[in-house]
């Protein structure tokens, strides 16, 4: 059994971003669902998705609104980019 702080000793341990990460985080310019995103970027969709989860846990994308998605038209999640504080 994992212990609860192994995720954020891992996290600790592993500060920089992946390329798939800081790709995800540059195709972020404005709120954008996981379609979105992984249409911008163009990858599959859950391919894209975990880096969401990845980035969600590094604090580095956080929920913005639930809106209709301009892909697909269904109600999603948009993200947007933690502002980044000193």
């Amino acid at each position: 059994m994992k212990q609860p702080t192994s995720r954020a000793a891992y996290q600790e341990a592993k500060p920089t971003l992946s390329e798939r990460q800081t790709a995800v985080l540059a195709v972020l310019t404005e709120p954008m669902t996981n379609t979105e995103i992984a249409h911008a970027l163009p990858w599959p969709i859950n391919t894209m998705t975990p880096r969401i989860f990845e980035l969600r846990i590094k604090r580095k994308v956080e929920w913005h609104d639930n809106r209709p998605c301009r892909v697909t038209g269904k109600r999603a999640i948009a993200w947007r980019k933690v502002a980044q504080t000193s």
